[in-house]
């Protein structure tokens, strides 16, 4: 019996063990299965938005159809993240088309899914990315708005590039707004840091914002401090862009002072740089410029003798219809001042048709612009129609998800009970087997205190007996025997 006992608790533990394994590796074994299924598809959703990405401009179809895929995939999976990402890229679409409410509408829902996951990168992308379309719709006190927002979590995060960045934004903001003392502290903070960090791309660039505020303050020996230092740092980096914006500057900067003679010679000196190092775009500007310059003081024969010497540069790869146009527009400035009516009319015709051309190409431009436009709008509008529709089934779907959460629990409850159970039969068989092992062991005592009463219950009588038979020796005479039974007995 008690073997049987032993045998029957050890398959029961085993039993029970047995089963709590199988439920916790059919656990373990499902979520690992559904997060595997879930990471494969979240990296096919950002492998395809990158792709739109990267082919919006040459098929805007393509890219609009790969978006609308992605976000009804992430909606259906429940990829916030993803879902994020691909509003954050819609955005960024529509801010390239100038759809800048449109673009907006998108960031901050991307907005309102990253602040869930409490992604600061994230955020601040997108406050920086309002405030460029607040910018541009001048709505300038937004604009303010969010790029605080976007330098505060650029600070939470340390990035101090994009602090620098951000600050610059700022002051070009507060000089829209005339707020002169903001936009001073900004750019200064933005140049301290940058020439800390030896960022020196930003350092040119907020040490010229500097310049342009002083101009504005008609503070111009600072200007010209800032804007020739911003300069000094462009040739250390030979950076041909940042070289010609700060000619730009400094030529604007003159202008403003009707300073002819130091407008000529910025001019002169940018038109020297750039035909040393093959910029025939900029050098044709600068040309037309120098030409202009010569005009507007009456000097029509040096305005064409600049003119003639550059006319080479018109048929160059490198120059711009933009630039043709206003060296064509300088020269027939020249020809009218000098009353050359054939040059004028053989001059007139060139620059129309050069005006023609670039008419259509910016024709061109919008009809292309005008497409993409209608094409994101149309994407839009299905997304918006994802949205309602999500939002119309979001209680069915809650409904379907506590269902489910009521079936787990329940199935969780089965299996907790049986365990119970299983383990409740255990404990009441160890139990069993305890009570039978201590009675048997409270029988046995029994037995022998009733045999040891008994026996202590016989012994008065035994000597009592023997006694008697002694005195029956005694009172018979029989000595011998009396004295053998006395001794058997002691």
């Amino acid at each position: 019996m008690k073997t049987i006992y032993k045998y029957i608790i050890l398959i029961t533990f085993i039993y029970s063990g047995s089963l709590a394994a199988q439920l916790n590796i059919k656990s373990k074994y499902e979520f690992s299965s559904q997060r595997q299924g879930g990471d494969v598809l979240r990296k096919t959703i950002v492998s395809n938005l990158k792709r739109a990405e990267n082919i919006f401009n040459d098929s805007i179809e393509l890219s609009l159809l790969i978006i609308e895929e992605s976000l009804l995939l992430a909606i259906e999976n429940d990829f916030r993240k993803e879902e994020g990402m691909t509003y954050l890229l819609l955005g960024k679409f529509n801010q390239k088309v100038q759809n800048f409410q449109l673009a907006i509408s998108n960031y901050l829902k991307a907005e309102i899914i990253f602040s869930e996951l409490e992604s600061h990168k994230m955020l601040q992308t997108i406050y920086s990315r309002i405030g460029d379309c607040e910018k541009n719709s001048e709505n300038y006190k937004h604009a303010i708005s969010f790029f605080t927002k976007a330098k505060y979590y650029a600070q939470k995060i340390g990035g101090v590039k994009d602090q620098v960045l951000l600050s610059m934004k700022l002051g070009d903001v507060y000089i829209s707004i005339e707020n002169y003392d903001q936009a001073k502290l900004n750019y200064k903070w933005a140049i301290e840091y940058a020439e800390i960090n030896s960022y020196l791309e930003y350092h040119i660039e907020a040490l010229m914002g500097l310049g342009s505020l002083y101009s504005k303050e008609k503070e111009y020996d600072k200007a010209k401090q800032s804007l020739i230092q911003a300069q000094n740092i462009a040739t250390e980096i030979n950076s041909s862009e940042f070289i010609n914006s700060t000619y730009e500057a400094l030529t604007e900067l003159y202008r403003m002072q009707d300073s002819t003679t130091q407008v000529f010679d910025v001019q002169t000196a940018a038109y020297a740089y750039n035909v040393s190092v093959g910029l025939s775009d900029q050098a044709l500007l600068n040309s037309t410029k120098i030409a202009s310059n010569f005009t507007q003081t009456n000097q029509t024969d040096r305005a064409i003798a600049v003119l003639n010497d550059n006319s080479y540069l018109l048929n160059n790869n490198g120059a711009l219809p933009e630039r043709k146009l206003e060296y064509l527009s300088v020269l027939k400035e020249v020809y009218s001042s000098q009353g050359n009516i054939s040059k004028l009319d053989e001059t007139e015709k060139e620059y129309n048709s050069v005006l023609n051309t670039l008419l259509t190409d910016e024709k061109m431009r919008q009809k292309s612009t005008l497409k993409k436009t209608k094409l994101i709008n149309y994407t839009q509008n299905k997304i918006l129609l994802l949205e309602k529709d999500r939002e119309l089934n979001e209680k069915t779907i809650l409904l379907l998800r506590k269902e489910q959460e009521l079936k787990n629990q329940t199935i969780q409850r089965q299996q907790t009970i049986t365990i119970v159970l299983v383990l409740g039969i255990a404990i009441v068989m160890v139990l069993s087997l305890f009570l039978y092992k201590n009675n048997k062991q409270k029988q046995r005592s029994n037995e022998l205190l009733r045999l040891k009463s008994l026996r202590n219950q016989m012994n008065p009588h035994f000597i009592f007996n023997s006694l008697n038979s002694v005195n029956s020796f005694i009172a018979s005479k029989d000595e011998r025997s009396a004295n053998k039974y006395l001794t058997e007995f002691s």
